[in-house]
């Protein structure tokens, strides 16, 4: 289990505020690959980039890119780098599977801490951990966020905790297949072009809405043993609205319980920028580590 501080109207103690000036959130998607410097007093985004994931160029490749984004984007008073990372990420931080590119055999963290401090992140965690803090979660910091993007990834929160599981594995919804059948890579492979243009072409709209239910039935199955309060959808194609709506049908078919069935789903409130303030968010959480204990070693990825 992780704690994250949650601080409410988005404000920090204030002898964090007045130390920490910004920090870099670095959200690596199988797609696309965003940057941005947030002001940590105001949660407001100072500098925002975003390119193509090339995973053609291998992992090491796709690692130059963050750092010539990271270079690109720091600031003098930058004072952290989170990264959140569209594959598995253990309880040590470093990332455990090559499902998009390969950074297991890289030294991740140690590109970027001659800039700031880094911190590594899944980026379902990531995302849940901005709902949490600035988004749906403000009100109510107990629910199960879902990523419908080019993969399906999940996170659920506790009364303001995100669950790793034992590993730092428990981020998948449904059976292995399901990313490769129903993820949005999938689908923007077999419709051959972007999602965008795929919602407008009635004769792949059938296979979309298919491929939201079958999300969504596993959806389903998590409630089912997770019994969450309510659910959060997130994602570039989860945020789109017919899609949502679709993938909400699937849900509330799949969930047992009656009273269950009722409960509320919502788009994410952050919408594309959760990935990215989440990971600058899990930077501020190192930071205030140091700065609640001067003196002694610096911590490691988590707290």
């Amino acid at each position: 289990m992780v704690s994250y501080l949650y601080c409410e109207s988005n404000r920090w103690p204030p002898s964090i505020v007045f130390s920490v000036r910004s920090v870099l959130g670095i959200d690596v998607g199988g797609t696309k690959i965003a940057v941005a410097a947030v002001d940590v007093a105001s949660a407001g985004v100072i500098s925002r980039e975003v390119i193509p994931t090339r995973t053609s160029r291998g992992g090491a490749g796709v690692l130059d890119d963050c750092r010539s984004l990271a270079e690109r984007h720091m600031r003098v008073d930058t004072v952290g780098i989170g990264i959140g990372v569209c594959e598995l990420v253990g309880l040590d931080g470093r990332v455990h599977s090559a499902y998009s590119f390969d950074w297991r055999p890289l030294d991740v963290r140690g590109r970027f801490e001659d800039l700031a401090p880094c911190t590594i992140e899944s980026d379902a965690r990531t995302g849940a951990i901005a709902e949490l803090r600035l988004g749906s979660g403000r009100s109510d910091n107990s629910f199960l966020f879902v990523g419908v993007g080019t993969g399906v990834s999940a996170a659920l929160v506790e009364h303001g905790d995100v669950r790793c599981g034992a590993r730092g594995n428990a981020i998948f919804i449904g059976d292995p297949e399901l990313e490769r059948r129903s993820g949005g890579g999938a689908l923007a492979k077999e419709y051959g072009a972007g999602l965008t243009e795929a919602f407008a072409d009635s004769r792949f709209v059938p296979r979309l809405r298919a491929a939201a239910a079958d999300v969504g039935a596993s959806i389903g199955v998590a409630v089912n043993i997770l019994d969450p309060q309510r659910i959060v959808i997130g994602g570039g194609l989860g945020n789109n609205l017919e899609y949502f709506q679709w993938l909400t049908d699937g849900i509330r078919g799949a969930i047992y319980a009656e009273d269950t069935r009722r409960l509320r789903i919502d788009r994410s409130e952050l919408g594309s920028e959760a990935g990215v303030l989440g990971a600058a968010l899990t930077a501020v959480d190192r930071y205030n580590a140091v700065e609640s204990h001067p003196g002694e070693n610096s911590p490691s990825n988590r707290q």
